[in-house]
């Protein structure tokens, strides 16, 4: 869950893999603890953690259909987006040439948001 207005996040995962954090002054991180997927057991509790976001960070959420595209080329994308302060536009530009790129991705779903944290005002 992210409150935009206080600019706060509560992230956890549930299966998925981990949300990734990019900072401009710093190197993609990855946001979460690990937790069984949902609905393994119904009493199952799942650490959150909380993180509060500053202008300019930029928050990757994706299933695990891009798992083909490994989590360290992700990253990579990350890295190289914090040095050329590429656009949300230009980032999934990229994204998406990557995955056109991979001759074995696999039949399942493929979703990413990206969030990107601009003035307030």
């Amino acid at each position: 869950m992210i409150d935009l207005k206080k600019r706060r996040g509560w992230l956890s995962s549930a299966g998925h893999p981990y949300p990734i954090l990019y900072r401009k002054d710093a190197f993609p991180k990855n946001i979460g603890h690990p937790n069984l997927p949902v609905g393994v057991f119904s009493d199952t509790k799942y650490d959150v953690e909380i993180v509060d976001f500053e202008k300019g960070d930029k928050l990757l959420l994706f299933t695990d259909g891009l798992e083909d595209l490994s989590e360290n080329q992700i990253k990579d994308n990350m890295k190289h987006d914090r040095q050329s302060h590429k656009s949300v536009k230009d980032y999934f530009g990229a994204l998406s040439k990557n995955l056109n790129d991979i001759e074995t991705l696999q039949n399942d779903d493929i979703c990413a948001i990206l969030v990107e944290f601009l003035d307030q005002d």
